[in-house]
């Protein structure tokens, strides 16, 4: 098949890949499992420029081991997390629309439509949640360019 012909799939990839990210940090917030590496960082800081700190590059070593652990952990949980919101649920939600004529019980149909409903707003949460952390890693990157 040509390039063209497939471009559907790796958007769907892209778009599956983004919401598995997006829901495994909803389930597991970054804040809890970057605890320890958090915590040797303030400690790091927090004795940076003070005269008595003979400890600073080991300290340094200490945060960036625990950050390295810790970006281990996530992709190997990541590897094997399994969501529950996928791109196939805007193709049912789609077909869902198309379907409501054939639907002659009120609550068959607004059970159904609450269940798209809170799928779809789930996906609006996380897509907006990756490009919010998208646009503040664009511009992290930007900074760090510019010397800031």
């Amino acid at each position: 098949m040509r390039e063209k012909e497939m471009s559907w799939l790796k958007n769907d990839i892209i778009l599956d890949n983004s919401l598995k990210v997006a829901e495994y940090f909803d389930k597991n917030p970054y804040n809890q499992l970057s605890e320890k590496h958090n915590n040797l960082l303030r400690d790091f800081l927090k004795h940076k420029n003070s005269p008595e700190d003979k400890a600073s590059a080991e300290r340094w070593e200490l945060v960036k081991l625990e950050e390295k652990q810790r970006d281990q952990k996530i992709e190997k949980a990541l590897k094997v997390f399994k969501p529950k919101i996928q791109s196939y649920i805007l193709k049912n939600s789609s077909d869902f629309i198309e379907k409501v004529n054939n639907y002659t019980q009120i609550d068959k149909l607004l059970e159904q439509y609450n269940i798209i409903d809170k799928n779809l707003l789930k996906i609006e949460l996380y897509l907006n949640q990756f490009f919010e952390e998208f646009d503040r890693q664009v511009q992290q990157e930007i900074d760090m360019r510019r010397g800031k």
